[in-house]
Order: C-alpha cells, then sequence, then structure tokens
C-alpha cells in the first residue's frame, strides 16, 4: 500500500527567472551546482533499520497520515497547477545542495518525485539568498513512512531518545558549480570502409574510413580504443581499404594499410607519421574496391602477402606490390571488362611449386555490367608465359530491368563458393567452378541494395547488411557433420542501425596467451555508429554499440580569460563561459552570449589539436604537416597569425602551451619540440629553442610505437612534462625534466596491466606525482622523483579496491580524461565519454563505490544481494561515478569551484541525418 504526503526539503532549490528568453533542451548552457556523493548508505544498511524499527514509530507514521488529510486530497489540484507553471517557466534550473537521508533511504528530487509549486504560496529566503524553498510530492510505502523521513528539523522533532542509530551526513565528496554546454553542434562522420586485421596477425586492430576523409585505427582487445588518426583531406573520401604485410619480414612486423580512393589515387596509410605516404596512380581511373591474399586468407599468407588487386573504373584489375622502400609499384594487369569493377575476391586456390607469387591464385571481379567474371592465373612453360586466363562468366538476374544489376560485394570460400550481394536486395551462393548458381537469400522485403557481406574464420557464417539496416546471418553445418549439401539457412537478423550500413567486418580480439581470439563482427555506415557482435552468440548476444565521439577532444580551455574553442575539421568556433556563474539563472542562447567568433583555416588537412595560452590571448592548432599561432583580438577575437621559425618534420599529434610564451609540440616521429616566442624590431615570431625524444629500447619497440597522444605539464612551471604514447599492444608514458631550461628524458613507467589512456600531474616540487588512469578505471599514482610507485597505488587489485573495480571495470568505455582539483590538490576525476569517477588521492584507496543517482537507465545491474563494498564501513573512504552527464566531449576546471563540461546530445545528431528508407512496419 502507497501513501501521498508532502515532505518540506530545504536543500532542494528551484531557481528560475522569467526574464530571459525560452530555448529547447539541446541548446542550452547551463551553470549547476553540483554536490556529488552525499551520505547514502547500502541496501542492506536500509534492511536492517527497517527491523530495528518500534511500535512507537508505526504510530508517529500514523499521526502524519492523519494530521495531513487536506494536503493529501488537495495532490491532484496542485498537480495540475504545477503543469501550468511549469509550461510557462520551463527553462528552470535545479539546484541539489545536499540530501536528506533516514536510516539509509535517500530523499532526492529524481526519487519518484514530480515538483509542485503552491498557488498562492509565497517563495522563502534560504541562507539569504532569493531561492524558492519548493515541497516535493513524495510516493513512499509503508516500510519507508515507518522511518519518519523528513527535513533535518522534522527529524529533529519526531526523534524518540531510543532513536539514536539515525544515519550521520557526510559532506560532499564534490562540491562544484558546473557550466553544463550542449550548444556546440559537433557532428561526426558517417562510416565509409573498415577493415580488420587477418586472425594470425600479431596485433588486432579495425581501421575505420570515415567522411571527412579520415582514417582512424582502434584497438579491438582494448575496449577499441583509438590509437591513431590520419587527418582526411577535404573532399577525399578513402573508400577502399586492404591489409598487407612488407616483404621484409621480422620479428615484430607490423601489417601496412593500403587505401583508394574515387580520384583514382593509391597510397600507404602510415598511423606511425599519421599520414598518406607512397601516393601512387591506379592507372584505370577510380578505385572502387582492394583486396589482398594476406587478407583473405587470413593473414596465413607468405609469398604474396605484399600484393593488393584493385578494382579500376575502367574494368581493369590492377595488381600492386610493395617493395622494401615503401613504394608501391605495379605487377600485373588484368585486361579490361568493359565496365567498372565495383567489387573484387581474390585467393590462392592451390598451392604450387612455382616461384611466381600468384600462382594458383583465382579471381572473381563484379562488374557494373551485372556479370561476374572469373580469371586464374595459369602456370607458365617453355611454350607459354604464366598470365591471367578468363574464364566463365555469371550473370545476375535483373527482373526485367534496363538498368543492370550491380554486384557490391564478394567473397570467396576456400571450397570454391562464391558469395555476392547485389543492388536488388539479394544475397547469392554460387559454385565458383561451375558458375551455377546454388541458393539466393531476400535480405529484406524492401529489396534494397546490399552493399557488403563478411565471412567468419570457419567459413561456416555470412554476415550482410546495406541500405536496408537490417543485418542478417547466414549459416551453414560444419565440415564434420554428416547434413547433406551443407545447405545455407538464414539464422537470426537485428536492426541496431537506423539508416545505410556500408561496412562489415569480421574482427578479432585477444583473450590471452592460451584462450583463442574471440571473433566479432562490426557494422557502420551513414548513422555514424559502430556496432560490435559476438559472432558465436550472434543470435543470443545483443549487439553492443559504440558511439562516434573522440577519445583526444577537440575542446580546449583558457581559465582566466574564460574562453573555450571547438575545432570542426577546418573550422574553429570561439565560446565564453559566463563571467558570475551565480547570476546564471536559466539557459543562455549561443548567438546572443556564447559564440564569440568562428574562422577558417585554409589547410592541406583537416585539424587535429589545439591550444590556448594561459591568458587566452594566443590561440594555436595544428593540422598534418603544420603549427598555426594566432594572436586573438581582446575586443572582436580575429586572429592575427604570429610565425613559427623552424618547421616539424612530421604531423603534428598534441600540442600544449606552458605558461604565456612557450609552446610544446608533440610530433608523431616522437619527438618533442619546444617553441619559445621572441619579439625583436616589434615583429613576434616563435623560435625553435629544443628538440628532444626518449630512449628506445631497440627497433622492435620503435616499430609498434605511434604518436604521442597527450602531453600533460606539472603545476610548477612546467619542471616535468609526460607524454604518453600509443602502442599496438599497450601504451607506454615517457617523463622528462627541466634542468637549465633544458628537457632531458628522465624516466619510462613500467608496463603495466591494463592500458593507460589517461595521465595527469598532481602536487608540485618535490611532491609531484603522476596519476594514471587505465583502462578498467584503475589508478595509480606513481613518485616521478623517486621513480617508483607510490603506496596509493600499490593495493591496486586487492581486496580493498575491489569494490570499485566491480562497478567499473566492466564498462564499454574507459577513462579519456584525468581533471585535477585546483585548489584541492587530492580530488581528481576520471572522465570518459559517459561517465566520470571522482576519488580523493589523499586519503585511503576507497573501499565503497557509489553512483549518482542512485536509480538511473544506465547503471550496471547487480545480481541481488551483490554489494558494492563493505556495508559494515559505513565510515569508509567512498568513490562515486556520476551518470548525470552523457555523450560528454571535454570536462575541465574554469575556477577553483567551477567545473565545465561539455556534452553533445545524440538526439541532435541524429537529427541532421538524413532520411532513411521507408519500411512497412506491421500495424500501419
Amino acid at each position: 500500500r502507497k501513501t501521498k504526503f508532502f515532505v518540506p526539503i530545504a536543500s532542494v532549490q528551484l531557481v528560475s527567472d522569467r526574464g530571459q528568453s525560452k530555448m529547447g533542451r539541446g541548446s542550452r548552457q547551463r551553470s549547476r551546482s553540483l554536490s556529488v556523493g552525499s551520505a547514502n548508505s547500502h541496501s542492506s544498511e536500509r534492511k536492517r533499520g527497517r527491523r530495528r524499527r518500534s511500535a512507537s514509530d508505526a504510530g508517529k507514521n500514523k499521526n502524519i497520515d492523519d494530521t495531513n488529510p487536506k494536503e493529501s486530497s488537495g495532490g491532484s489540484t496542485d498537480h495540475k497547477q504545477e503543469s501550468l507553471d511549469a509550461k510557462e517557466d520551463n527553462a528552470s534550473q535545479l539546484s541539489v545542495q545536499n540530501e536528506v537521508e533516514d536510516k539509509g533511504s535517500t530523499l532526492s528530487p529524481r526519487a519518484t518525485t514530480s515538483r509542485k509549486k503552491r498557488s498562492g504560496s509565497k517563495s522563502e529566503s534560504l541562507n539569504d539568498t532569493s531561492s524558492q524553498v519548493d515541497k516535493i510530492d513524495v510516493e513512499i510505502d509503508d516500510a519507508e513512512k515507518r522511518t519518519g523521513v523528513g527535513s533535518n528539523s522534522d527529524i529533529a522533532e519526531n526523534q524518540q531518545p531510543g532513536d539514536s542509530d539515525l544515519a550521520v551526513k557526510r559532506p560532499p565528496t564534490l562540491d562544484v558549480v558546473v557550466h553544463r554546454v550542449r550548444n556546440l553542434d559537433y557532428l561526426p562522420s558517417s562510416i565509409v570502409c573498415m577493415r580488420a586485421t587477418p586472425i594470425k596477425s600479431k596485433y588486432d586492430c579495425l581501421a575505420i574510413s570515415r567522411g571527412d576523409g579520415s582514417v582512424e585505427l582502434r584497438a579491438t582487445s582494448q575496449k577499441f580504443r583509438t590509437l591513431a588518426i590520419v587527418a582526411g583531406r577535404p573532399g577525399k573520401e578513402v573508400n577502399a581499404l586492404a591489409w598487407i604485410m612488407p616483404p621484409n619480414e621480422t620479428e615484430n612486423i607490423v601489417p601496412v594499410l593500403v587505401g583508394g580512393s574515387q580520384d583514382g589515387s593509391l597510397f600507404v596509410v602510415d598511423f606511425q607519421s599519421l599520414s598518406f605516404k607512397s601516393m601512387a596512380s591506379s592507372g584505370g581511373g577510380g578505385i572502387f574496391a582492394l583486396e589482398s591474399l594476406y587478407q583473405s586468407s587470413g593473414g596465413g599468407e607468405t609469398s604474396g602477402a605484399s600484393l593488393v588487386a584493385a578494382a579500376c573504373e575502367d574494368g581493369s584489375v590492377r595488381i600492386f606490390q610493395l617493395t622494401p622502400d615503401n613504394a608501391l609499384s605495379l605487377s600485373s594487369t588484368i585486361p579490361t571488362t568493359g565496365a567498372a569493377v565495383l567489387s573484387l575476391a581474390w585467393r590462392r586456390m592451390e598451392q604450387t611449386a612455382s616461384p611466381d607469387t600468384m600462382s594458383g591464385t583465382a579471381v572473381f571481379a563484379g562488374v557494373a555490367d551485372g556479370t561476374i567474371r572469373t580469371f586464374t592465373y595459369g602456370r607458365g612453360d617453355k611454350n607459354k608465359r604464366s598470365g591471367w586466363k578468363s574464364g566463365h562468366r555469371m550473370t545476375a538476374e535483373s527482373l526485367g530491368r534496363r538498368i543492370p544489376t550491380r554486384i557490391w560485394s564478394l567473397k570467396l570460400l576456400i571450397d570454391w563458393t562464391l558469395v555476392s550481394s547485389d543492388s536488388l536486395g539479394n544475397i547469392q551462393f554460387w559454385d565458383g567452378k561451375t558458375g551455377s548458381l546454388e541458393q539466393t537469400f531476400q535480405q529484406s522485403e524492401q529489396k534494397a541494395d546490399v552493399l557488403d557481406i563478411d565471412v567468419s574464420s570457419d567459413e561456416c557464417s555470412v554476415f550482410a547488411s546495406g541500405v536496408d539496416s537490417r543485418v542478417v546471418n547466414f549459416e551453414r553445418p560444419s565440415k564434420d557433420s554428416s547434413d547433406f549439401g551443407r545447405r545455407w539457412v538464414l539464422s537470426h537478423a537485428y536492426r541496431p542501425h537506423t539508416h545505410d550500413v556500408k561496412s562489415v567486418a569480421i574482427c578479432y580480439a585477444n583473450n590471452g596467451d592460451t584462450e583463442p581470439k574471440r571473433e566479432m563482427l562490426c557494422t557502420g555506415g551513414i548513422d555514424m555508429k559502430l556496432c560490435t557482435y559476438l559472432t558465436q552468440k550472434f543470435n543470443r548476444k545483443r549487439p553492443r554499440t559504440l558511439y562516434p565521439w573522440p577519445d583526444k577532444s577537440l575542446v580546449f580551455l583558457s581559465k582566466k580569460s574564460r574562453i573555450f574553442a571547438i575545432l570542426k575539421n577546418a573550422r574553429v568556433d570561439i565560446h565564453k563561459l559566463h563571467e558570475n556563474p551565480s547570476e546564471l539563472m536559466k539557459p543562455v542562447a549561443p548567438k546572443e552570449s556564447s559564440l564569440l567568433g568562428t574562422f577558417e583555416i585554409k589547410t592541406r588537412s583537416n585539424l587535429t589539436c589545439g591550444a590556448f595560452n594561459d591568458d587566452g590571448k594566443l590561440m594555436a592548432v595544428c593540422d598534418s604537416a603544420s603549427v598555426f599561432v594566432l594572436r586573438l583580438n581582446q575586443q572582436d577575437f580575429t586572429p592575427s597569425r604570429i610565425p613559427v621559425a623552424g618547421k616539424v618534420r612530421s604531423a603534428v599529434s598534441s600540442i600544449s602551451f606552458n605558461g604565456n610564451s612557450t609552446i610544446i609540440v608533440a610530433a608523431a616521429d616522437g619527438e618533442m619540440h619546444v617553441f619559445q616566442l621572441k619579439q625583436r624590431e616589434e615583429k613576434e615570431r616563435f623560435v625553435l629553442m629544443q628538440s628532444f625524444s626518449p630512449e628506445m629500447d631497440g627497433a622492435g619497440r620503435i616499430a609498434k610505437r605511434l604518436p604521442v597522444s597527450s602531453i600533460s605539464l606539472s603545476l610548477d612551471s612546467g619542471k616535468w612534462l609526460a607524454g604518453l604514447n600509443d602502442e599496438y599492444d599497450g601504451s607506454t608514458v615517457d617523463i622528462y625534466v627541466r634542468e637549465a631550461n633544458k628537457y632531458r628524458h628522465w624516466w619510462t613507467l613500467p608496463k603495466l596491466a591494463n592500458t593507460i589512456t589517461a595521465i595527469s600531474f598532481i602536487g608540485e616540487g618535490s611532491d609531484t606525482k603522476l596519476v594514471v588512469g587505465c583502462t578498467n578505471y584503475d589508478i595509480l599514482v606513481f613518485d616521478v622523483g623517486l621513480r617508483k610507485t607510490d603506496s596509493w597505488g600499490c593495493t591496486s587489485g586487492g581486496e580493498v579496491r575491489n569494490a570499485v573495480e566491480r562497478e567499473m571495470a566492466s564498462r564499454y568505455d574507459y577513462p579519456l580524461q584525468v581533471c585535477i582539483h585546483p585548489s584541492n590538490k587530492g580530488k581528481a576525476i576520471l572522465r570518459s565519454t559517459g561517465v566520470f569517477l571522482v576519488v580523493d588521492l589523499l586519503q585511503e584507496p576507497p573501499s565503497i563505490c557509489r553512483t549518482v543517482p542512485e536509480k538511473h537507465v544506465r547503471r550496471k545491474k547487480r545480481k541481488r544481494g551483490q554489494s558494492l563494498g563493505n556495508a559494515e564501513d559505513t565510515e569508509g573512504v567512498e568513490a562515486v561515478q556520476c551518470l548525470r552527464y552523457n555523450s560528454m566531449l571535454f570536462m575541465g576546471y574554469s575556477g577553483d569551484h567551477e567545473l565545465l563540461i561539455v556534452e553533445q546530445p545524440w538526439l541532435n545528431v541524429v537529427a541532421t541525418l538524413p532520411e532513411a528508407i521507408q519500411r512497412r512496419i506491421y500495424g500501419t
């Protein structure tokens, strides 16, 4: 039985201002007081409190019900009034200062409450402010009613002499004013093509090309975190990718990614230099597809691993080879078929003793005239040269249409089974030897184009999708099965995407040295999301969605000038924060007071990183080849360029200001560069003062090392410098110390079990320490002066920290930033895209991990009876994870008690997408 009654709560303040314009939720900049981690107990404590309740408590609750009959009956009238007032003042701000609790039960504005504003009631002042004390309609059951929950004064008046076991309120874990910015309109790019390294490759990676021309590399074994991004060029998409192996094999060999574009260029995507290298012309027009023997054989190809075939616009198939000096040279050409080749399948079908690397291979080409052509590489003898021999031709059904059917994708299996997808929505299975059609399936009732297909490693499962975003799975019995014919059947289907799926790829993740690799399916397209599936549990496990938020934030902040900027391809938008956040009663329109200026920079590629100096008068931005330093006019924020003397030989991966006149640049070749502002004859310019690099252990480590992803400077004028380097199998952190105005390599952190994804310095002088966050939200502290692990991090993996690890380690995201409180140096925040974790490094490692809000749809579901720590330890140190904010792009302190959080609502991004295909839905 549930009862409604009114409880006055002095800790909830509703502040409104009707004098400003009304806006939608997606275009607001909010200033909100956030108190995270105030007192809460566990569910077990609540159960014990209920068992200790006496009969006098029950009588006291009865008095509460009987003495307020009018308030209980007037709820409907107040609810109508509240709805009318909500329409007039829909942009009111809710500031949660405290929480009231009694024996473990917490009363908060989000717990089955509705805000009510009594008609004719006068606003009361609290703590000498003009805030309004509101009353909340709370719905509780009889068990909670017997606790006598109320305000602090109500508890004091109603508490009996024997009721001395009420929970004691803790101070907040974090008490800051939050500037919540959701109006920057950041738009990611759609996915064009994906290719994963084969199953036998040493490193498990996934390459993704996007609509802005960029290519990103993700580590599938490390929660799909981004290792490197090669900035794209405007108007040039990479629409075809393929992995090959360089000819000079070594122990720590890393696969090479080859890309092709429709402008006819073929190139190597170099993630170590963050550039496109070895540009070559296809000689046959635009490139629509790429295939390699190394990719099709699952990484088992050795002799022809450096070959890649390109499907060209003139109807020819041209085969290129990667030379030892990383150049692409033409090796062989299949004559033109008369129309553009749209898809390609190439595989070695038989092993021969011939030294020719292409001997025994077969090529199937999907031509734009609706046919599939077959070519086999013939052996040469004394009277006949080796070369390509044309075979049978398979024609796809056109259903009487004048436009021929397009063959969008082809896959060749080891038993000569050819799988094709076309523009009529068909997935067809052919006998590659005879050219006969065996089976045909419709992907959906709409008969929309099926754009891509892929096959599992055992070749018993085929996955396909296209314009209709339905992802289908076809299966057949294994080779050991006695089923006659091994017929293909439609097994299962999902629809996790809202728009066209352009690419389907099978990738692999390492589970350990002894266990086999985990096989996963990845899909992506116009809706920008990356969805992953477990192929072995495709019909039982729902897909997981990865949203396209960048790992390296494109937002940078200047604390003193209270301005921040965001990079959008070749454009920079500068915004400002409110000068007095206490007066910000209502969301502010960005065009009126937030946006200060917008300017574009004409570069060869998109902008990659940027930074402000301390006073906000200088701004530095970088592309793949240059560093631009701009002085901002403080009146109208118009930029004027300052020349930079001293060229950086490779792309810039990260940049940071040290003070107002020193720039530290991390280049893709591993070097760090220090530039100093000099003035001569009333002309300013930045001069290169020093270049330094870390100490390497050998060629193997250099081969797998990627550029620096982030730079951190110590608080004592940058005496200590740390650079986070990503690697194919983890990450490393190099620490440098400044002596006599020169930096030198000091220490490289030891290899950890979990990959380091975020770093930040804490403390000053001899007490300087480095805080690192790992993929499982583990926090470690290193004493850089003594070159050892601090005692705070030595308990990692022990029983003390099991509560935090159990709550955070199973999350799909990982820390992207470590924010240190400006005044309270022990407060650290680990921020990811969907959650941030607050810990106090000056105390013992936390034994309790709580969630704020307690009841949240994104909170991890736990089994009944599983706690987040020691329920008896009410005085233990706690860590708090906050789920109040989502889709976070940036977090940073703009003052001692001010925190800037930049979000990009996903629904605002979806609103910019084009219309999807219309589907017939049952009942409509």
